[in-house]
């Protein structure tokens, strides 16, 4: 199977003193078969992150819109790397800068 991710928009905001990035992606089935399950997560270390859905179904052809809050915890990281993976697709990854 293969996917692709889209980047569609992206937002820095500080609660309190942490450093958090809003990031809104597509996620697309781009191959002949179902993928299961989808999972995002940002690969730096000393980060957490919040999707809005995770470990999903992504029929052939279907597209997901995706929200996810990562916590960027080392205050000179620039950019955080998007990861997308399901048990039956290479897994995919766009770099976003903060």
């Amino acid at each position: 199977g293969d996917m692709k991710i889209e980047l569609i928009k992206k937002e820095t905001e500080y609660k309190f003193d942490e450093r958090w990035l809003c990031v809104e992606v597509w996620v697309t089935n781009t191959s002949n078969t179902p993928l299961f399950p989808v999972k995002l997560d940002a690969l730096e270390d000393r980060t957490l992150s919040q999707a809005s859905d995770n470990y999903f179904f992504l029929g052939v052809g279907e597209k997901r819109h995706i929200i996810i809050n990562i916590r960027v915890k080392d205050p000179v990281l620039d950019a955080v790397t998007l990861n997308a993976s399901a048990w039956n697709c290479t897994e995919k990854n766009i770099s976003i800068r903060i």
